[in-house]
């Protein structure tokens, strides 16, 4: 959001409402759908882009043309931010290939410990375990 309004910040409340729609409208990999067509059993309905001066009403047209100029700002905002957060993720992440056969080191997380050996002090557990391809 602070993306959006920085600059005019006095101005965030107009942004509100097309970031939620856009969030709501689009679909997450973790649903599987947008969350609008978790909440209302259909899937929400396609933008369609205001050509200016289809209305005879002024300041109708006025409105729907800075809706779109909002529209195109929070796309190009919402796509910048997930570059960002791409480039962040991918400086961790490196392309690593295995033989068959090969040992390997994998850290385990605490929690993943609990499943595979019971211990009476998780702390002094162990942090590595082996495993063969």
């Amino acid at each position: 959001m602070r993306c959006m309004t920085g600059e005019k910040p006095q101005k965030w409340s107009l942004w509100i409402l097309l970031t939620e729609l856009q969030y709501n409208s689009n679909w997450h990999s973790v649903i599987g759908v947008p969350p609008y067509e978790v909440v209302y059993g259909q899937p929400p309905s396609l933008h369609i882009p205001y050509v200016a001066r289809d209305s005879a009403v002024e300041a109708v047209d006025k409105s729907l043309k800075v809706r779109e100029e909002r529209i195109e700002m929070l796309k190009y905002r919402l796509n910048r931010a997930e570059q960002k957060m791409k480039k962040q993720a991918d400086k961790h992440r490196n392309n690593r290939q295995f033989e068959i056969g090969a040992w390997l080191y994998v850290k385990l997380q605490l929690y993943r410990q609990h499943s595979i050996a019971l211990r009476r002090n998780q702390k002094l557990g162990q942090d590595f375990l082996d495993l063969s391809l």
